[in-house]
């Protein structure tokens, strides 16, 4: 098999893999930085409940996988703050899907908490929004624990560690509208609107929209290297760097991820090769759904992208309670000319702002992607070595 016969698999591989995989299960060993998704989250000695909300936290979704949170356990409660070292200034130039990700991490946190008993009580920006150039500096919430007695376990609680990004072209079933009525439900965060695109027409043309945004960042060479250098293409930088978009997650287990490793790596990601598969691969995802999703605010504050990612945080949730498949795809909000034509010709000139679209179907589950260790996010520390050497030496 050559580069381009295994080109042509990569675009089938979505579809389904000759050996089928679970979080994991496509090594022969737990990787380091998939240990958080299956070992103790809450080990022997550690009284500190912010150190275990963090850590169920830390299995929210994010743009491309960047995990951008810097949990802060210096005063009272948990000042969440954007890790400036982890932002996209390329793909996301002004740091909105940055900004959804952190309402992600409060809202996985939140439910976290309700499973110790206690509310999570949010602040969003408690002193004020920083500038662009200062984003990292003030937080963008701090939260305090409050203990309620009663308090119900929120009910997606048990599918955090169930949750992950789909990648796979998606088949099966539509949507049914008892299935679409409750992910709407689940969009329960004031001012954000869920909408459900199901009509052939319109998730068609939304796809070539979608794919075009695709083929501008694929062939602008700053934005595709951004996006490649999120790709993890071994195990070893799975562990050495715990973020990013490793191999099996787009699909790709048994013979396939064998020939994937085989002939394709960081020197030949930015060919021309690739970057067509990249687009072609875009096109059949996009068009394989038999839904998107899209999420809009009445505004364009930093707080309503946060509320946004609250909002997403519980969609994806609930599709993971459903069995459903969901896989962002963005791009399209962000290359301004398919954004306008996106707005006008798929949402008929909504006067809501268009924050996230994802698509919504069925697939085979897919690995979960590498977590970063919970002490390279907090500060200034606190017991997170402890933490980190737990899950280090827990048999899984």
């Amino acid at each position: 098999m050559d580069r381009r016969t295994f080109l042509e698999l990569l675009g089938a591989g979505g579809a389904a893999a000759l050996v089928s995989c679970s979080s994991g299960g496509c090594t022969t060993k737990v990787l380091e930085s998939l240990r958080p998704w299956e070992g103790p989250l809450d080990p022997a000695g550690e009284r500190d409940i912010r150190l275990r909300l963090a850590a169920w936290a830390l299995l929210a979704p994010s743009a491309h996988i960047k995990q951008p949170w810097v949990v802060d356990l210096r005063g009272e409660g948990i000042a969440l703050h954007v890790d400036p070292r982890r932002l996209l200034p390329e793909t996301d130039p002004e740091s909105r899907q940055i900004m959804v990700s952190q309402g992600t991490f409060l809202e996985v946190l939140s439910i976290a908490a309700t499973h110790e008993g206690v509310r999570a009580v949010i602040e969003l920006f408690p002193e004020g929004v920083a500038s662009s150039g200062d984003i990292g500096e003030r937080p963008v919430a701090h939260v305090s624990l409050v203990e309620e007695k009663d308090l119900p376990e929120d009910r997606l609680f048990p599918f955090i560690r169930r949750r992950h990004t789909n990648r796979r072209r998606y088949g099966g079933p539509a949507l049914t509208d008892e299935e679409v009525d409750r992910l709407a439900a689940a969009v329960r965060t004031g001012g954000i609107r869920f909408r459900c695109l199901r009509q052939p027409a319109e998730v068609s043309r939304a796809a070539a929209l979608m794919t075009e945004a695709m083929r501008t960042e694929a062939t602008t060479p700053r934005m595709h290297a951004e996006t490649v250098g999120m790709l993890r293409f071994d195990d070893a930088e799975s562990e050495r760097h715990r973020d990013g978009i490793a191999l099996p997650n787009l699909g790709l287990t048994g013979l396939r991820l064998v020939a994937a490793r085989a002939f394709v790596n960081r020197r030949n990601a930015s060919g021309a090769a690739f970057v067509k598969r990249t687009v072609d691969v875009t096109r059949e995802q996009a068009s394989s759904a038999p839904a998107l999703g899209v999420l809009s605010s009445a505004s364009t504050t930093r707080a309503d992208e946060v509320e946004v990612g609250r909002a997403f945080a519980r969609l994806h949730l609930e599709a993971t309670a459903l069995g459903l498949a969901l896989h962002p795809m963005s791009q399209v909000l962000e290359i301004e000319e398919q954004k306008t034509r996106f707005v006008q010709e798929v949402l008929a000139s909504s006067t809501d702002e268009p924050q996230m679209v994802f698509r919504l179907g069925r697939a085979t589950a897919t690995p979960h992607s590498p977590r970063r260790a919970l002490a390279t996010c907090v500060r200034p520390g606190n017991g997170a070595a402890a933490l980190t050497a737990h899950w280090r030496t827990s048999s899984i």
